[in-house]
Order: structure tokens, then sequence, then C-alpha cells
């Protein structure tokens, strides 16, 4: 009858006190008016483990804190709770997990539900062999980037990051990590890994545009892998009118293949805008690591020649630095953060004792923090700090010098622009830096943001002398990144109205 199909309808919804009244206002019509009053309350939700010497301390918790749907009873949300139980087992090994009682008794009287489950989790598997399935790495290191290994429980978070190491090393096109359910037997399971060589080579290229360097075309190529050892070859280039490089680096991996690294790189650099003009050659050698998810920390030699030409002083500098960076970033997911942070620190020195001409210590750090604040919108500051203790600064390159004023530092100056002066009033460059920037970004349609601004900073040699710019800004998130126009006001200069920057790149 209608009345039994809205009765078993409500039931299935949780509904059991539910009002049910049937009319017949015309011939072959009929009206069904229903109250479903409320949802019944859930008095006890008991969960036994059949034998809990099979479950460790840490499960047996994980069991017995399982959260529950919350009140009142929800059929739907009971049986995803089912779900999410045996599933959360089989996830921790027990993978034979199941209910040999799984009841609810309705007291539709009283609206009130009681709930019984007896567990029988069954004995958690291990991993009785790994069967691998590849010819790119030699068997020793491929099993670097397992977080799995015979006699292992079987841990899906331990499968999916084993899968995660194998995609990130970028050796292959298409990686499995699975157990074979048909070899599941006595508490034991074998879990083939199968991982299909990648393209030889990566190649990338594009063309883009930035006040401070003018239009430049970008070229990149790698060998994913020279050798069965996992080593690496790679190139980079960036050619514009005022400042360019080529790169060449070979790397090779040490310990933990995932983050650790040696590589070899040499490099060509050069740079010529209104203030200086620089180019030079450098070799080094570099030991890269991640400390933590975080943090990175990349210990370094360089040698480098550099001939430079800053206002009256010309000449050539060598140097042999050694120096180490730490970096800290959260993990970005969006073209548009809401929140993130980004601090890198540098130290190097050098000494005449050892190829160098000039004894000089330096210390270098950028900080980038973005705050939410009033629902999309967010704040970004940015601040950068340097300093440089040396005992001939005629010597120093351009690169080792401190300049302030362009796209990533104080807006509305050009590049280098600000700085110690020499007696004919010619940028020089400075021992020390100090810049910092607050910016309240909000949206104002899909993909677009605007943007209000403000910038201060000093390149000095004793006591800071700042430089301050305000500005309006517009951020497009497209397909190829964020791409960003700022008109900036020099507030320093009376005599000058506003410059436009345009930059492209992450926020962090």
């Amino acid at each position: 009858s209608l009345r039994l199909i809205a009765r078993r309808a409500l039931d299935a919804l949780g509904y059991y006190q539910a009002s049910i009244r049937l009319s017949a206002p015309a011939p072959c019509q009929v009206q069904a008016s229903i109250e479903p009053f409320t949802l019944s309350d859930i008095t006890t939700w008991a969960i036994e483990i059949q034998d809990e010497n099979q479950l460790d301390p840490d499960n047996r918790a994980w069991v017995q804190g399982f959260q529950r749907t919350a009140e009142p009873f929800d059929p739907t949300g009971y049986e995803v709770s089912k779900r999410r139980l045996i599933n959360g087992l089989k996830d921790r090994g027990y993978l034979d997990a199941s209910f040999s009682t799984s009841e609810v008794r309705i007291d539709a009287h009283n609206n009130t539900a009681d709930i019984r489950w007896d567990l029988d989790t069954g004995e958690r598997y291990r991993i009785r062999s790994l069967i691998v399935e590849q010819d790119v790495l030699r068997p020793a290191l491929f099993r670097r980037y397992l977080e799995v290994g015979e006699g292992d429980p079987v841990l899906q978070a331990d499968l999916l990051a084993s899968y995660e190491n194998l995609v990130a090393s970028d050796y292959f096109s298409q990686v499995r990590v699975s157990p074979v359910a048909a070899s599941a037997a006595d508490g034991e399971i074998d879990v083939r890994v199968t991982a299909r060589r990648a393209d030889p080579w990566s190649l990338l290229g594009g063309v883009g545009f930035a006040t401070d360097s003018g239009p430049r075309v970008r070229g990149e190529a790698n060998a994913r892998s020279v050798n069965d050892r996992g080593h690496r070859l790679g190139a980079t280039t960036l050619v514009s009118p005022v400042l360019g490089y080529v790169r060449s680096e070979y790397r090779w991996p040490y310990g933990d293949p995932t983050h650790q690294w040696y590589a070899i790189e040499a490099r060509y650099a050069y740079e010529d805008n209104d203030t200086a003009s620089s180019d030079g050659l450098s070799l080094g050698l570099r030991r890269m690591s991640r400390l933590t998810k975080r943090w990175t920390q990349t210990i370094y030699t360089d040698f480098q020649n550099e001939r430079f030409d800053i206002a009256d002083q010309e000449g050539r500098s060598q140097l042999l630095l050694f120096g180490t960076n730490l970096t800290f970033t959260s993990s970005i997911s969006t073209p548009r953060p809401r929140t993130g942070q980004r601090l890198s620190v540098d130290l190097r020195g050098a000494s005449s004792a050892l190829l160098s001409d000039n004894d000089l210590i330096q210390i270098r750090l950028h900080a980038k923090q973005i705050l939410p604040f009033l629902g999309t919108s967010r704040w970004i500051l940015r601040s950068e700090f340097g300093a440089t203790w040396r005992t001939d600064f005629s010597e120093l390159p351009t690169s080792l010098r401190f300049f302030a004023g362009g796209d990533k530092s104080v807006r509305g100056y050009d590049l280098d622009e600000l700085g110690p002066l020499d007696a004919d009033g010619d940028v020089i460059g400075g021992d020390r830096l100090l810049s910092g920037s607050i910016e309240f970004d909000f949206p104002i349609r899909r993909n677009w943001s605007m943007a209000l601004f403000s910038d201060a900073g000093s390149a000095f040699d004793d006591s800071p002398d700042f430089s301050y710019s305000v500005g309006l800004g517009v951020r497009w998130y497209s397909p190829l990144g964020p791409i960003r126009a700022d008109l900036a006001h020099p507030l320093n200069h009376s005599d000058r109205t506003i410059r436009l920057h345009i930059s492209i790149g992450p926020d962090i």
C-alpha cells in the first residue's frame, strides 16, 4: 500500500515516529500528509573487539576513540561510520577486518537508538615480499625510495608515501604500488611495485617580461637519468637586455635520495643596468638536504671570477666562497594562497688565505608572510636584510654589494637605483641592506585582484636613509601563473610621478 511505501521510505531516513495521513479528494487521486517529527537520539554506541590481543596499543586506542556520527541517529551517517571504521583498519594492515555483529535497536515509542558493533579485526598482515618491476635504477637505490620492506605491516600510508616518492623522483612516467590480493595467506601478502621509465629528456622554454629585465627568453633541458645510479644533467639559460645567465648542473643522490643530493654547478652570469655592469664565471659544489618537511639546507663552495664596473670603480674579483643556506617554505596549493610563509637565510664567507682577494663575511635574510583578512582578502608582508663585513669594499664585485630599488625591492625606483654614492653622485652600493613592504590584496572578480602597497628600503654603509613609495596594482592569476602590474609613486623624489612595474611568478 502507499502507506507502507511511505513508512519504509521514512524509516530509511531515520524518521521512525513520522505521522502519515492519506486522503482521496477525487477519483484516482491520493494526497499524503506527512509529519516526520525528529530523528532518534542515540543512547548507547558500543564497540566490542572480539580479540583485543590482535590489535597493538595504538590501533586499539584508535578503535576505542573512533569518531562516530553525531547524534541524532542518521541511517546514512551510520553506514558511513561503518565503512570508515573497516577501511581505517584495512589501511592499518588488518585486511580481513569485518563486523561479526552490527545492529541498531530502535525504540519507536521513546524515539531512541542503541547501537552495538562486534568487531573481528583478524590478524595484521605483513609484507611477505616486494615484487619490483623497473629497469631504471639499481635495485639498492630504488629500494631507498620505498617506505615499505619485507616484514613491515601493510600500511596504506606507507604504500602511498612510496608511490609519491617514486613519482616525485621524476625518473618514472607511470608508478603503481599495491598489495597482490591473491597472495594473501597466513597473515602475509606480497606487494608489487611497478615503475615505467619516463622520457629521457625534459625540455622547457618560454618568453616573458619584467620591468627590471625587459623582455626575456628562458630555456631549460634536463637529462632525467644519466645512469642507473640516479645521476642527472641539466642546463638552464635566461637571456634579457639587462641580466641573464647560463647554468649547467650535474647532480647525484646520497643517503635518502628523496631529499639528499650532491651537485656540481658551472655558471656564467651578466648584468648591465644604469648603476653597474658585470659578468663572471663560477664553479661550485653543493650538498643539499631536507631537514624537515619544510626546512631545507644547502652547504656550498663557490669559486667565482667576476669583472665589474660600478661608477668609477672597475676591477676583477676572485673569491672562494664557503656558505650555507637554510630555507623554510610552507606548502602552497593554490595560485592565490591566503596563507603562506617563506624564510631564507644565507651565510657565506671568503678568506685571502684561500684563493680570494678579499676577506669577507656576508649574511642575507629574505622573509615573506601571507595573512588572511576579511573573507578572501589578504595581507602580504615582505622584508629583506643584508650585511657584509670585508677588508676592501672597492674590491667587492657587483654580486656581493647591496642595492635597493626595482620590482622585488622598492617599487617606484629603477633596478639598483638606491644606495651609497661616490663623490660624483653615482651609486656604488653598500655593506648593508634593509627593506620591507606591506600590501593589501583583495579580489575584484574571478582570477583577478587589486592591491594597495607601500615599500621602503635602503642600501647603506653606516645608517639607513630610507626611500619610500606607495602604489596600486592589479593581479591576474593566469594559467601560466600570477601576473602583476603595479603603478608605484616614489615619495622621496618630488620631480617623479609614477613608475610601472610588471612581474610574473608565485607569491611565495
